[in-house]
């Protein structure tokens, strides 16, 4: 089978705002992300990288993300060529801390909010105790990754990552750039 790739076309539809983004190589990760909207994203990435080297842009307003969903972005990411640079745009939590903190280039809008805790598991755990078990080892496995890519991008150690993430932090954008998660704020256009 010959792998096909996505052509947009050279200009899209004035109402296709997602066309438009595209276009210009900006992804939108708006509102809480599952396996579905991960797909949606990795897929505008992968064929932003096929384009070329040059940057993407990514605006995150993710206040929650699964976990699963989130190491699925990460690890596109990781994957590709061209860059990813990163501007919180709104809040962010959850494993969408975790997609901030795997861009090149991090910044954030001065009303951006960071949340640092641990994303919730889904779905309810049932079965064997050795399906229980498997299940439990599956998310440390997630947990220590989320961890180790936040302490990594803000230099800190994995330990007080661990300890913000389980007890809960609320970062401010100029907090976010203290911790080290951002980079830097963004400025409005002159």
């Amino acid at each position: 089978m010959v792998p096909v790739f996505y052509e947009p076309p050279p200009d899209p539809a004035p109402d296709d705002i997602h066309g438009q983004l595209l276009a210009r190589r900006i992804v939108l990760v708006n509102g809480p992300l599952d396996a579905h909207g991960a797909d949606d994203v990795c897929g505008r990435l992968l064929v932003l990288d096929q384009q070329g080297p040059e940057p993407v842009t990514m605006h995150l307003a993710c206040p929650d993300a699964d976990l699963d969903a989130a190491l699925t972005v990460v690890s596109t990411m990781d994957f590709m060529t061209a860059p990813v640079h990163a501007i919180a745009a709104g809040s962010i939590g959850g494993g969408g801390v975790a997609i901030l903190a795997a861009a090149a280039e991090r910044s954030a809008h001065p009303h951006a909010t960071v949340l640092l805790f641990e994303p919730k598991a889904l779905g309810a755990l049932e079965g064997s105790a050795e399906s229980l078990s498997i299940a439990a080892e599956h998310r440390t496995r997630q947990l220590t990754t989320l961890v180790e890519r936040i302490a990594d991008a803000c230099g800190r150690d994995a330990q007080s990552v661990a300890d913000d993430l389980r007890v809960g932090r609320l970062l401010t954008a100029q907090g976010a750039v203290d911790y080290g998660l951002v980079h830097r704020l963004t400025s409005s256009p002159a």
